[in-house]
């Protein structure tokens, strides 16, 4: 080989070497984008122009990586350009995630800054389109003042959704504004790796009911009376390693469509002297229980479904998945009134899922792309979506 050639073959390989991690980079980004408008709970029409942007960009970088084109792509203004655009799918990345969920849209003081700063980042993208010499059909002036439109009339809508929403739980219990503070200041504790823990209930609290019945025992569930509270304790093992999750609940707790948990203690069982979980005690056990038992009437049906649906919103409000929604987990008050308990395998929103271990019972109440992470290893994450699937 001659040393021209030579030459020339060590020039294409350096340019190739410069340009893989940025190209590998840019084409996560763009999965990832895809996959955040799947998932999107708000926003949607949004997440999908931003979508809709990048993948036609995508395009465009596999046909660079086809063509023989040393010249331009040795020249470093091109590499800057490249590296920029690679910047601003990042910065897409983190626009589209955060309009799309609840948490993130609430980062923004307003609609018109959300507008302000997709205005931005189309600019910097189309910038970046010319930059880079991309062969993409730029959006001309009308079609970027209907785009801007359908965005108007996202947000406007999201804003008045939010309003409703929180409207509607917070007229059905007054402290929600009060929990979310306590909450935000609990997570900064655990944050800040602060010693969080559960409250402890003194054993001499805990009283044993004044007329017993058959039913105060329930399987490995016992009712005591504490303030004269009938409530229900469960035997906990090693409580050390769940005192971040049990704080939470308490705050959680605070809602009147969570079941209420009052802290940890210790009574005796069948099987000596057990640490134990004291939560409210529900009367009428779960709602399987209930309506096994009894016919219920269509206006306490739908009372029902509005206190469950209810109970989820706040949940998501306060960044939560419960992750095992049936009726086994739906507990009956004395008066009927139902609260959503048991969060063995609930999360965070951005937390992991964790296997369930006893997959036969919960898969009648899985989303179809929940069954895929067992049956085909899917690597698709628990959202909304699978949350509302098992409501």
């Amino acid at each position: 080989m001659s040393s021209v050639a030579t030459a020339a073959l060590n020039c294409a390989v350096d340019i190739a070497a410069a340009y893989f991690p940025i190209v590998a980079s840019v084409k996560i980004l763009v999965k990832e984008i895809q996959q955040i408008y799947e998932d999107a709970e708000f926003n949607s029409e949004i997440c999908l122009i931003m979508k809709n942007r990048v993948v036609k960009a995508e395009c465009s970088v596999d046909l660079i990586k086809d063509t023989d084109n040393e010249d331009q792509l040795s020249e470093k203004s091109y590499f800057l350009a490249f590296k920029s655009f690679e910047n601003v799918l990042t910065r897409i990345r983190d626009f589209v995630k955060n309009v799309s969920k609840l948490k993130g849209y609430k980062k923004y003081f307003n609609a018109t800054e959300v507008k302000n700063k997709y205005l931005q980042l189309t600019d910097e993208f189309d910038k970046c389109m010319v930059d880079l010499h991309f062969a993409i059909d730029l959006a001309n002036k009308n079609e970027r003042e209907e785009e801007a439109k359908k965005v108007d009339r996202a947000l406007e809508n999201v804003e008045k959704n939010l309003e409703k929403i929180e409207a509607q739980v917070t007229e059905m219990s007054g402290n929600v504004g009060a929990i979310m503070s306590s909450l935000e200041l609990l997570r900064s504790k655990i944050d800040t790796k602060s010693n969080v823990q559960a409250k402890n209930i003194n054993p001499k609290d805990l009283n044993d009911p004044v007329c017993s019945t058959k039913n105060d025992i329930r399987r490995h569930v016992f009712r005591k009376v504490y303030k004269a509270t009938d409530v229900a304790c469960k035997p906990i093992r090693d409580s050390n390693q769940y005192q971040t999750g049990l704080a939470i609940l308490g705050k959680l707790g605070q809602y009147q469509y969570i079941l209420h948990f009052y802290g940890l203690s210790h009574a005796d069982t069948d099987v000596g002297n057990r640490e134990v979980m004291v939560f409210e005690w529900a009367h009428h056990g779960t709602l399987k229980e209930l309506y096994n038992k009894f016919d219920i009437p269509w206006p306490r049906k739908i009372q029902i479904v509005r206190d469950i649906c209810l109970g989820i919103v706040f949940l998501r409000m306060a960044n939560v998945f419960h992750h095992d929604l049936r009726c086994d987990n739906i507990f009956v008050l004395q008066n009927l009134d139902v609260k959503l308990g048991n969060f063995k395998y609930s999360r965070e929103v951005d937390g992991n899922t964790s296997k369930i271990s006893d997959l036969v019972t919960h898969i009648r109440w899985m989303a179809p792309e929940q069954i895929e992470k067992y049956t085909q290893s899917s690597k698709k994450g628990y959202t909304m979506f699978c949350e509302i699937f098992r409501y």
